[in-house]
């Protein structure tokens, strides 16, 4: 059973940076969430190409350009969230946009962009886009965070994965993990939960547990089409990743799910096949038009950077790996770009808003001398760019 304590709530304006007793603070934001979070103004404004930021990747990949809107809301310093990886995010019904973020930073950062060493870290938070507006949510208190939803297995977490609305619910997908040692990299997948939250509250409503045999790890991806909501997984082998799909009726998550074998639908799970290798543990599929297109960072290299569309007659496939979408800049050293994902419902005209996550991947005190080192990045790419042929 998922721990139902409230989660803290921070609205974040860059003009809150001097320093204010805590308490006073604490009171006045709690007081003024439902006013903010409430609100269904515009998620950005419609002119966001931000020409003026050229680096080595402008020359390469002249169809993608960066957001200027969502790279400067999400270059966060104080109070709530500040940097995260994950970057999920939902449309709610009133005009709110949830964001859906795994290991998460909270507190402040220096003008030099580096991070208190006392800055605390917690696997899992929610944050809440109004126009320009973030809130974050999470558990515990203000002076001790704690992640926002937590499995009641000791030493495991969730890192959320996909969600949706269906009716007056959001769905969210919770692979749930554990330590197995003291690295960075020493964990594994244990199963995956979906929890069940209330709207407009966002009050966790229930755990429950989705289907895991196989080695599968579903809500990688999903995708509402017509009266079907399809839920893409990854069969993570480490050395080797290979998608799986399931479907459910739409409004049906917590239902019967049926399973691709390769030839049909079966209501076996364990006879699902693997539809092609080479995605991430998280990518996102979106429809244009007559076809399919799954969007992800690379992965039949490790650490590969690369953006790359794959394109489908239909949602089982076959997948063709179709474009070389844009390689992040950022990427060099120790410094890495993953989790590439797609966000349609709040891309302009005729682009697509794409973000992808960075890191440090041997140091984990790299990410306090540089919050940008650990946070995600957003970058508009004409959808012509789907039918380049590098």
């Amino acid at each position: 059973m998922q721990s139902m304590a409230p989660p803290q709530q921070y609205a974040e304006r860059d003009n809150f940076r001097r320093v204010v007793n805590a308490a006073v603070l604490l009171v006045f934001l709690l007081c003024t969430l439902w006013t903010v979070a409430g609100c269904a103004r515009p998620a950005a404004p419609p002119d966001r190409l931000d020409a003026g930021r050229r680096n080595e990747a402008s020359e390469l990949f002249p169809y993608a350009a960066s957001d200027r809107f969502y790279n400067d809301l999400f270059t966060r310093r104080d109070g709530g969230w500040t940097g995260g990886d994950g970057t999920r995010s939902v449309a709610l019904p009133d005009g709110r946009i949830l964001w859906l973020f795994g290991d998460t930073f909270l507190g402040t950062v220096r003008t030099d962009r580096s991070r208190p060493h006392a800055a605390p870290m917690v696997r899992n938070t929610f944050v809440v886009q109004s126009g320009d507006t973030l809130v974050t949510l999470h558990g515990g208190t203000g002076f001790s965070p704690q992640a926002l939803v937590t499995p009641l297995e000791k030493g495991s977490w969730y890192w959320p994965s996909d969600g949706l609305v269906e009716g007056n619910r959001l769905r969210v997908f919770l692979p749930r993990f554990t330590a197995t040692g003291p690295g960075m990299w020493d964990w594994r997948w244990n199963g995956t939960d979906i929890g069940t939250f209330s709207l407009p509250e966002l009050r966790l409503e229930k755990i429950t547990a989705a289907v895991a045999v196989n080695r599968v790890i579903y809500g990688a991806a999903l995708l509402k089409d017509a009266d079907t909501t399809f839920i893409y997984g990854v069969e993570d082998l480490q050395s080797a990743k290979h998608v799986h799909i399931a479907k459910a009726g739409s409004g049906r998550l917590d239902g019967a799910w049926e399973y691709w074998n390769g030839e049909g639908w079966t209501v076996d799970p364990l006879a699902s096949k693997r539809l092609f290798s080479g995605a991430a543990l998280q990518f996102s599929v979106i429809k244009t038009g007559d076809r399919y297109v799954l969007i992800t960072s690379d992965n039949r290299n490790p650490f590969d950077s690369a953006i790359v569309a794959y394109v489908s007659p239909s949602p089982t496939g076959p997948w063709s790996l179709r474009s070389l979408l844009y390689r992040p800049p950022e990427a060099k050293g120790d410094i890495v770009a993953y989790n590439a994902l797609a966000h349609p419902h709040l891309s302009p005209r005729d682009r697509l808003l794409l973000s992808y996550n960075l890191n440090h991947i041997r140091d984990p005190k790299a990410v306090y001398q540089n919050a940008d080192d650990y946070r995600p990045r957003f970058i508009l790419v004409d959808l012509k760019a789907v039918r380049y042929e590098p």
